[in-house]
């Protein structure tokens, strides 16, 4: 097995710019208070997602640019094979992550999806597959709609007021 080549590098790139294809295509669904000044829900996400857009098309280009000159074909078989056999399952975890959040918020989907990506990984035994994505998810959402007081889009089959949950911690920071 090759070790990091261009052709893998632009692979890489080309698997992250399809990772973001269902997120960006939910921004606007976003739910963003009228009465909020400043920092909105959708801030944060758009700033992710068009730092990963442009890092990835920097190293895009970078890549193609030494196949060129090194004179290495485009597409290898084996290369394209083993990376779908990782970057696939990763592309659907987040199409099923986007529709889990639509249905059900922030948190179940967050703690799924984090638990299968780790399992995907080889991540074993109850406190990483269990214990952290639920910690993470919490402490994640204990972030955006605590303390940076975003707002969370109400789901289509579970809907929960989570700014009820943070008003005195809100009062803490003075809003």
């Amino acid at each position: 097995m090759e070790t990091s080549t261009p052709r893998r590098d632009a692979f890489a790139a080309l698997l992250l710019l399809a990772i973001c294809v269902p997120f960006a295509l939910v921004l606007g669904e976003i739910y963003i208070d009228p009465f909020d000044a400043g920092f909105s829900a959708r801030d944060f996400p758009v700033g992710v997602l068009s730092a990963i857009v442009v890092l990835s098309l920097v190293l895009l280009i970078r890549s193609i640019r030494q196949m060129r000159q090194a004179g290495t074909p485009f597409v290898d078989r084996t290369v394209v094979e083993e990376h779908l056999k990782f970057g696939l399952p990763i592309v659907l975890v987040g199409i099923a992550y986007v529709s889990l959040f639509v249905m059900f918020q922030y948190l179940v989907p967050t703690a799924i999806a984090m638990s299968v990506v780790l399992y995907m990984f080889k991540n074993r035994g109850w406190v990483r597959l269990g214990l952290v994505p639920v910690i993470a998810s919490l402490g994640f959402y204990l972030l955006f709609f605590g303390v940076l007081s975003l707002h969370e889009f109400p789901g289509t089959v579970v809907r929960y007021d989570g700014s009820q949950m943070w008003r005195g911690l809100m009062a803490l920071f003075g809003q």
